[in-house]
């Protein structure tokens, strides 16, 4: 949710810094607000960390997948190879495959 102040600005509460390139040092400001400083920020669903690798996005997405495969074991009982087949494609796989 974002929180709109008059005149159409972003708020500076849900503004972050995220430094790609450490050689700069540059304080940035939002409405003479300084902005917060993080190592990884979540950008239209993924992880992104100031080093541009993946481990963090992808222990989040396998964590989800977890998640969601413990609780179809949990809710329902005596599944077939072909109901849990059914289940696993339309909960499981899309998770895996929108990363």
């Amino acid at each position: 949710m974002r929180i709109l102040i008059p005149h159409g600005y972003y708020a500076s509460v849900q503004c972050v810094v995220l430094k790609i390139c450490a050689s700069l040092d540059y304080i940035y400001t939002l409405n003479g607000t300084r902005l917060e400083e993080v190592q990884e920020q979540r950008d239209l669903g993924a992880i992104v960390n100031n080093k541009l690798t993946p481990p963090s996005h992808i222990k989040n997405v396998t964590s989800k997948a977890s998640q969601c495969l413990f609780m179809i074991k949990r809710c329902f009982t005596g599944l077939t190879k072909a109901k849990l087949s059914t289940l696993y494609s339309s909960i499981i796989r899309p998770l895996l495959e929108y990363a």
